[in-house]
């Protein structure tokens, strides 16, 4: 039975799903990720001056570094810290390891080496 999408911004931004942004080096991907996570974290108003709901955040980078790139660009877009969580690790069996971005995007390999994301 098909179901009703529910949206944070309507027709643009999914509730509850994966959003992924991809695109050409320099296309503004970051810049358009922290001012989205901005106004879900303080509870602004989207671009069509729509009311957002105030929510957390998990982001997560294989690029850029959380301290010294992600947080300061987030915090200038008007980003509430307080609800913005940042992958860093991966617990894999049983211990702590570094985030490996190609283990991410291989769904079976996490699986088959017991791999779970942590914030």
């Amino acid at each position: 039975m098909p179901q009703q999408i529910e949206w944070l911004w309507n027709g643009y931004l999914p509730k509850g799903k994966f959003v992924l942004l991809a695109g050409e080096k320099t296309a503004g991907k970051s810049t358009l990720a922290f001012t989205l996570a901005a106004i879900l974290t303080s509870g602004g108003r989207w671009p069509d001056d729509t009311q957002a709901p105030c929510c957390d955040v998990i982001i997560w980078s294989g690029e850029d570094d959380f301290e010294d790139t992600i947080l300061p660009r987030f915090l200038a877009a008007g980003g509430n810290p307080k609800r913005l969580y940042p992958v860093t690790r991966v617990i894999e069996k049983a211990r702590n390891a570094p985030l490996i971005p190609a283990l991410i995007s291989r769904p079976c390999a996490m699986r088959q080496n017991n791999c779970r994301i942590s914030a």
